[in-house]
């Protein structure tokens, strides 16, 4: 048998709608935080819960009222008040139905939106997410080819000063000539022109990749 709306949320028949919503959130709150519920149970206290809510909350009230009223008739008999309430309840039952509908369709599409805001919210956290993610990607791929780029520059460099030690010793064995020291020159002034060309060239690229980062973040930010 179906339990009184009116004992689910604790309340007398003749409880105001401020009293009803109040009822309500108190007794969700004491489902939710009963940690002896198993979850079955739980599930179906919430769903008298709502049940009862949305039966009294609403236009409702009145047929159900008016249920009451029938089933303690058939328990005890008519009376002269229980016949010109339900005949007040005859009036104001159709009102109620229109009352209900609309109710309800405000509700939906009340519902409809929030859920559709929800979704685009979720959808911008996701983009964000992603954005972030890739923004730390090509970030560790930059910090790996400069590591590297670093590398190859110091085994060079050590190269060149290991050739250079080398043409030392030679020159101071035998003796450079005039031609060996101004080829020698030459090739260490291309040497040097060529490591300051590509130190250029590292820093510029370096300086577009951050500059890329940054407008990418701002535009990330901006959304």
């Amino acid at each position: 048998m179906k339990r009184d709306f009116y004992d689910i949320l604790d309340i007398p028949e003749n409880a105001s709608p401020t009293w009803i919503v109040r009822a309500y959130q108190k007794r969700l709150l004491a489902v939710e935080q009963d940690s002896s519920l198993k979850a079955k149970k739980r599930v179906t206290a919430l769903a008298e819960i709502n049940e009862a809510y949305r039966v009294l909350a609403d236009d409702l009230r009145v047929a159900y009222d008016a249920e009451i009223l029938q089933k303690r008739e058939a328990a005890n008999g008519p009376s002269r008040v229980t016949s010109w309430l339900r005949i007040a309840l005859l009036v104001l039952l159709p009102l109620g139905a229109l009352g209900t509908y609309l109710y309800f369709e405000k509700q939906a599409k009340a519902r409809v939106q929030q859920e559709q805001a929800e979704q685009a919210a979720e959808s911008q956290r996701q983009n964000a997410q992603r954005q972030k993610i890739e923004i730390e990607r090509q970030a560790m791929i930059e910090r790996d080819r400069l590591e590297r780029a670093k590398a190859d520059q110091d085994r060079i460099e050590n190269q060149r000063q290991a050739n250079e030690d080398e043409m030392r010793n030679k020159r101071f064995v035998a003796g450079p000539t005039l031609e060996q020291i101004a080829r020698d020159k030459a090739t260490a002034e291309a040497a040097e022109r060529s490591r300051q060309v590509q130190e250029e060239v590292d820093r510029r690229k370096s300086l577009a990749e951050l500059e890329r980062q940054k407008r990418f973040l701002r535009e990330a930010g901006q959304r």
